[in-house]
């Protein structure tokens, strides 16, 4: 059964479920720099938690983060969790009226979400990243990806980069690279604003 860590992120993120499975602290070299920024990873690198329970439904503290972070008015990330957690997560928070929750990297491998799911989720009102790393050599090619982000709902997709290796180009180049590759892909530019401009405005509650 896989598993997800629970994680806080500082005051702005909130709960934050799984960060890499705390970036496996004795064989990761980037740990060090995560525990830096954060110094609660320290304490909960080896914890993880499942969502769900045996009947596949939402569990009692999942449905407590969502509702504190409802009260806060903060944004919930799914992490590293399976897409039936994300899922389930995205369902309960629409019977709360909850939308500031956001499926992340769901169409990398780790996550492997069909695109039925994520459409769902979509319908929903959650928004779905897309990051650069799925266009990394050997992985997807940009028109098969644009053409699932279509399947999703373009409204609810966002655009990240979602890569820190010391070795790759800064953020903004990175984007800027992303974003032009999935130009070359078929989005139109307007379309390219959307997912990397309107849609994070949105989901952040600036717009």
């Amino acid at each position: 059964m896989r598993r997800g860590s629970l994680r806080r992120v500082g005051r702005q993120s909130g709960f934050f479920p799984d960060l890499e499975r705390a970036q496996r602290r004795r064989a990761q070299r980037l740990q060090p720099a995560l525990t830096i920024d954060i110094p609660s990873l320290r304490r909960h690198a080896q914890s993880q938690y499942y969502f769900l329970d045996d009947r596949e439904r939402l569990d009692r503290r999942a449905r407590e983060i969502l509702e504190c972070c409802k009260s806060y008015e903060l944004a919930v990330g799914t992490g590293h969790v399976s897409w039936r957690e994300s899922l389930a997560l995205v369902e309960a928070a629409r019977d709360i009226g909850f939308t500031r929750i956001i499926i992340n990297h769901p169409l990398n491998q780790i996550i492997g979400a069909p695109v039925d799911a994520l459409r769902r989720a979509a319908e929903l009102g959650a928004f779905v990243e897309v990051c650069w790393n799925i266009l990394a050599p050997g992985r997807m090619d940009a028109p098969e990806l644009v053409h699932k982000l279509r399947e999703i709902g373009l409204k609810q997709v966002v655009a990240s980069t979602d890569y820190f290796r010391p070795y790759c180009p800064h953020p903004a180049e990175l984007m800027r690279m992303f974003l032009g590759m999935l130009h070359e892909g078929g989005l139109n530019k307007e379309e390219v604003k959307q997912i990397a401009v309107a849609n994070p405005a949105r989901f952040m509650g600036l717009a």
